[in-house]
C-alpha cells in the first residue's frame, strides 16, 4: 500500500469519525429538546381554584423548563399523598396536616411549595337545620371523602371551638356526593374547602335554601394547607427536576395573581363545560388562600417558600391531637430548598 494511499484512508477514517461524533451530538440535542413528561396529581376534581396552573402550561412555562405536565383530578389529599408515594404520579398538591399523620405511618412525601398559605378549611350545612355553632355539630352526620383535610382537623376545630367531635358520626362519599346530600338534607353537614363556596352556595338558592358555613381560619387556626409534594426519593434523585417543576408552576402562579382575569380566560378556554360565574367564584377565594403572601411576594419562587414556624406549628397541633404511629419531625414534612425567602 502507498503511503499516498494510507493517508487517503486516514483522512476517510477521520471524516467518518467526525461525522458520527456530529449525528452524536445532533441526536443528543434534538432528545434533550423533547419536553420531559410528568404527570401532577391534583387535590380533587379540576374547577377554578385551579385557574393557577393553567398558564404555565397554555403560556408554554412548563416547555421553557424542559416539562410536558399532565394534570391529573384528585380525590382527596390522602390519596394525592398516596399515589405520591407510592410513585405511581411524581408530583402532587395537597394538604399538609394530612401529610403529617400519613408521615407518621411511614409515607416517604414532602411539601416543596405552599400555595394555601391560609386555610381553606370550611364546614357547610344549610341554615334552618338547627346548626348555629359549631357546637350544635355534635350528634350530627358530617359527610366528607375518605381522607379529606377538613375532618383530618376537625379535632383541632373541636379543641378551638369547644366541642366533642367524636360525637359526630362520619359518613364517608365522595366530594360531590357530600355536597348533593347536605344539600338534599340526606347529611347534615359537609367537610369542604371553602374555594367552592360560591358553587355551593349558588345551588343552594337554587333550591330556595341558604347555605350556612364555618371557616376553621375564622376560630383562630392558622395552619399550612395544601402545596406542592413529591417523594423524598425524586429530590434525592432528580433535584433538576424538582426545582423546573416548582419554578415553573411558581412562574404560572404568579403570573395568574397579577392576571387573574386573562388566566382565567386561559382556563375556561380549556374548560368551556363549566360555569363561568361559579369557576370564577371559586377563582377569586383561591386567591385569597394567599393571604398576605400574594402582596409580600416579589419573585415566583417567593410565593412557596414556608415560615419554618407555621410549618412547626402544623406539625406540633396533628402531632398533639392524634396519636402517631411513630413521631413526625417539622423537618421531614417540607423543605424551603427549591423557594426563595420573602422579604
Amino acid at each position: 500500500m502507498t503511503s499516498r494511499l494510507r493517508g487517503a484512508m486516514l483522512i476517510f477514517a477521520v471524516i467518518v469519525s467526525l461525522v458520527a461524533v456530529v449525528l452524536t451530538a445532533y441526536g443528543t440535542s434534538v432528545r434533550a429538546q423533547q419536553p420531559e413528561r410528568v404527570n401532577f396529581a391534583l387535590d380533587w376534581f379540576v374547577h377554578g381554584k385551579h385557574v393557577m396552573y393553567y398558564p404555565a402550561i397554555e403560556q408554554g412555562i412548563y416547555q421553557k423548563y424542559g416539562l410536558s405536565v399532565n394534570m391529573v383530578r384528585g380525590f382527596g389529599s390522602g390519596d394525592t399523598i398516596q399515589k405520591v408515594d407510592q410513585k405511581t404520579v411524581p408530583f402532587g398538591f395537597a394538604d399538609m396536616s394530612t401529610l403529617v399523620l400519613l408521615r407518621a405511618k411511614g409515607a416517604k412525601v414532602v411539601e416543596v411549595g405552599m400555595i394555601h398559605h391560609l386555610m381553606p378549611h370550611a364546614i357547610f350545612f344549610l341554615k334552618g337545620s338547627g346548626i348555629r355553632t359549631p357546637k350544635d355539630l355534635e350528634g350530627r352526620t358530617f359527610s366528607t371523602p375518605a381522607g379529606n383535610a377538613v375532618w383530618v382537623l376537625l379535632p383541632a376545630f373541636a379543641k378551638s371551638t369547644g366541642f366533642d367531635h367524636t360525637k359526630i358520626r362520619h359518613v364517608p362519599a365522595d366530594a360531590a356526593a357530600s355536597n348533593v346530600s347536605v344539600l338534599a338534607g340526606k347529611v347534615d353537614a359537609a367537610g369542604i374547602f371553602w374555594t367552592v363556596y360560591p358553587t355551593i352556595a349558588a345551588e343552594a338558592k337554587k333550591l330556595g335554601k341558604e347555605l350556612g358555613y364555618f371557616k376553621y381560619s375564622d376560630y383562630g387556626l392558622d395552619l399550612y394547607a395544601n402545596g406542592l409534594i413529591v417523594h423524598e426519593d425524586l429530590i434525592r434523585e432528580k433535584p433538576d427536576l424538582v426545582q423546573r417543576f416548582v419554578r415553573a408552576t411558581f412562574e404560572g402562579i404568579h403570573w395568574a395573581l397579577k392576571n387573574p382575569e386573562k388566566a382565567f380566560e386561559i382556563y375556561m378556554k380549556q374548560n368551556p363545560e363549566q360555569d363561568r360565574e361559579k369557576a370564577w367564584g371559586e377563582w377569586t377565594t383561591a386567591i385569597d388562600m394567599f393571604g398576605a403572601v400574594a402582596k409580600r411576594a416579589r419573585t415566583p419562587l417567593q410565593l412557596a417558600w414556608m415560615d419554618p414556624a407555621k410549618a412547626g406549628k402544623t406539625v406540633e397541633i396533628i402531632g398533639e391531637l392524634y396519636k402517631l404511629e411513630s413521631p413526625v419531625k417539622p423537618g421531614e414534612t417540607y423543605t424551603n430548598r427549591f423557594a426563595e425567602p420573602l422579604p
